[in-house]
């Protein structure tokens, strides 16, 4: 049965090595698992070699390579780069790196991506992300020295640390005065990477030049990738409705313009092999101006995999050049293996790959009784389109749940919908950097572009406001869902023997399912009050939702990482209510983010912020649903925020001197603090204590309360908590680990 695979080498060891490098890198133990593997494969391999009967199966050989090959891969990239980057970690090194394109650019910040040459004499080839506290005057391809405090990206938590070493970025530096801390050691201008660099600036300012608002910012991003001119409205609303793939370059983008170019020098009597080379290079370019990402890489090996092919006079087959790419990619980079992109495109390609013959072969039976055939054409094309999207749902549903916590459930529609104006926007988004000189011709793509691009904006805007759009899956009632449907399906292939029929069976088992489910829901969430308290480090931040009702309270943190948590958690459009204390930073550093990526209905400030629409009133008392109140003070001494939900209370405090006493609320059934709390408090009153800030401090504080008589819990820099309180019942609390 195993030896059906001996025709795909490459996709047996690469879709392997994936799945060896994906499970090292999960488990945290690089170096360790690693060597296992490579013990494994070792083994498997003598062993193989040795007996007769296993040297027939072929498969053997090929996953004791994967094996070998990853264990070999994750042990260097461990002693090599992990390693040596932890071990020039400290104050006031000095940096040598040349600088690449990646940068991105925020009100309070600039973050810059480094190719490493050395740090403090030693040499280092890694790559480190630089923040800076304004713009520098610095370009891809500069090579530039400066002296900062460095930090291996070892001191964020699993999910951050995972998403940086799958970029090849090891290391961290913050530097605040440009004047002081740069140096340009070698103008870049006569590089290779600014050269690309000044291509892909030119690219954008021609789309800019004659679509200078939001619709040219998303014909950048379906051209380039690059959606740093996007709103974050518009970019909610393309999550929410399950086509954000379609804005981040991707395989789908690369397979478009090289198929489409290739057929078109086809029409022009160009001979095959030749068409094939000129084809390879443009895939090359492609990639090459996209920066390589994983799953344009993906794609592009694919695609050169097959014009290869074609000069060779030969046909790949297409898990084999999967296979083959994902090899590639992880050989130059294993911790690629955790990128949730590469995931992603992986995982959507597999499921096209395996099942598009079926899909294909269904649609021709099921429309072989239409007669005209432009009405069979179009319908094949969009039911076509439907089902691969719902395939490429079902194939991408682990990666999705396990890392954004939710599955689009609407998606499939949505890419009907918008897939082909998509499609065309990206070819008229070309035609106006194409055209550019021509008056006529880049009007006319310009126009249709516009077009295009607000028709694309509409329908997701208004299909990710549909109700279950999407559904998470990191909730209970899912859990149980997910269990339940699988159980039927199991029993339905036991009891049924019918193909029809059993089809029939798993598709009434999850529809009634879903309904049962859905009302649970309902019920359940009637009278409930979740709050998330936000894993921000030193700060205090708060996510408390209410049926369709969002409130956040604070909005502070020591540093930048959680802004993406906090905006992930409130995903509401309008959210009802944003409290903010004061403009100290562990209370306020997220608040100018927040206010350009939500429309608060309301905004209250505990001091003068200077936003337009935010009220700044010292002491309040608001109502923001029925059964719900939140009480705000703010003294010279103190400041804090008392609520009640349904039969629970809680009090908030994100300020307090040393001298300041707290007379009121002390019996709270919980208690939610970083480490400003007068000296002498006595918590033994409160029911639950939640403290908000790093490890260090967490633990410390655990330490010096934990004689009280309360429940202590902390987020230690590792953690959410999530508080779920309803009337009548006892206040729930459990850890939540970010995204």
């Amino acid at each position: 049965m195993m030896n059906k695979f001996k025709y795909l080498p490459m996709a047996t060891v690469g879709l392997s090595s994936l799945g060896i490098m994906l499970a090292i890198i999960l488990s945290g133990y690089n170096f360790e698992g690693g060597a296992a593997a490579v013990a494994i494969g070792a083994v498997l391999l003598t062993v193989t070699v040795i007996s007769k009967k296993l040297r027939e199966v072929t498969v053997l050989f090929y996953l004791s390579a994967a094996l070998l090959f990853s264990g070999i891969l994750m042990i260097s990239e461990s002693t090599c780069s992990f390693d040596v980057a932890n071990s020039v970690t400290g104050k006031d090194l000095s940096v040598v790196a040349e600088v690449t394109g990646e940068k991105e650019i925020y009100p309070s910040k600039s973050v810059y991506i480094l190719n490493t040459e050395s740090v403090d004499g030693t040499e280092v080839d890694v790559k480190l992300r630089l923040i800076s506290n304004s713009a520098l005057n610095v370009y891809a391809g500069d090579k530039i020295s400066f002296v900062a405090d460095i930090y291996s990206v070892d001191r964020f938590d699993d999910s951050v640390r995972r998403y940086y070493m799958s970029e090849g970025i090891y290391l961290g530096a913050n530097i605040y005065d440009e004047g002081e801390s740069i140096t340009l050691i070698n103008d870049g201008s006569e590089t290779f990477l600014f050269k690309l660099q000044l291509l892909r600036d030119e690219i954008k300012s021609r789309i800019y030049s004659v679509l200078p608002n939001e619709y040219g910012a998303t014909a950048i991003a379906i051209l380039l990738g690059d959606k740093s001119g996007m709103s974050d409205e518009t970019l909610t609303s393309f999550r929410g409705s399950g086509i954000y793939h379609l804005f981040a370059v991707s395989g789908l983008h690369l397979s478009i313009w090289v198929l489409g170019f290739f057929n078109f020098l086809k029409k022009l009597g160009v001979s095959k092999r030749l068409n094939s080379f000129v084809a390879l290079l443009f895939t090359f370019l492609f990639m090459l101006i996209t920066g390589f990402t994983p799953s344009v890489t993906r794609s592009g090996i694919m695609l050169i995999v097959m014009m290869c092919g074609n000069l060779a006079g030969r046909v790949p087959h297409s898990l084999n050049s999967l296979g083959l790419s994902l090899f590639i990619i992880l050989m130059f980079n294993p911790m690629a293996a955790a990128s949730v992109s590469l995931l992603l495109s992986f995982s959507a390609t597999l499921g096209i790959v395996t099942a598009y013959e079926a899909i294909d072969k269904l649609i021709e039976s099921k429309l072989n009784i239409i007669k005209p055939a432009w009405v069979k054409k179009a319908l094949k094309s969009f039911l076509s389109l439907f089902l691969v999207s719902v395939v490429v749902v079902i194939f991408t549903f682990p990666v999705s749940s396990f890392t954004f916590g939710e599955v689009c459930l609407i998606g499939p529609v949505t890419n009907v919908l918008v897939s082909y104006a998509a499609t065309l926007m990206m070819i008229f988004a070309g035609g106006i950097v194409l055209l550019f000189s021509v008056p006529f011709g880049v009007n006319f793509c310009a126009l249709s572009c516009g077009v295009l691009a607000k028709y694309v904006i509409a329908v997701s805007d208004y299909l990710s406001n549909i109700p279950y759009a999407s559904i998470r899956t990191d909730s209970i009632l899912f859990t149980a869902f997910f269990l339940l449907v699988l159980c039927s399906v199991v029993c339905c292939f036991i009891l049924i023997k019918n193909r029809a029929a059993l089809f029939k069976g798993i598709m009434a088992c999850i529809i009634s399912l879903s309904i049962v489910i859905g009302c649970v829901n309902v019920v359940y969430r009637r009278n409930l009050t979740q709050i998330r308290v936000m894993d921000v480090d030193d700060g205090i931040c708060l996510v408390i939702k209410n049926k369709s009702k969002t409130v956040v309270l604070g909005c502070g943190a020591s540093d930048n990482y959680a802004i993406d948590d906090v905006k992930y958690e409130i995903y509401d459009k309008t959210p009802s209510l944003l409290v903010v204390p004061d403009n100290n930073e562990w209370n306020s550093l997220f608040f100018s983010e927040l206010c350009s990526s939500f429309d608060f209905e309301r905004i209250i400030t505990g001091e003068d912020t200077g936003v337009e629409n935010a009220i700044t009133e010292p002491d309040f008392i608001l109502n923001p649903w029925n059964g719900g109140s939140i009480e705000f003070h703010k003294t010279k001494d103190i400041t804090y925020a008392y609520c009640v939900f349904g039969s629970d209370d809680m009090l908030i405090i994100f300020d307090s001197a040393d001298g300041a006493e707290i007379t009121d609320h002390l019996n709270a059934d919980v208690l939610i603090c970083s480490y400003y709390l007068p000296i002498n408090t006595d918590l033994s009153s409160f029911g639950k204590i939640i403290i908000s800030s790093t490890k260090a401090v967490g633990e410390d504080m655990i330490k010096k309360y934990t004689a009280s008589n309360s429940d202590i819990y902390s987020t230690l820099g590792e953690n959410d908590i999530t508080l779920e309180m309803r009337t009548g019942r006892e206040t729930k609390i459990f850890y939540d680990q970010g995204r």
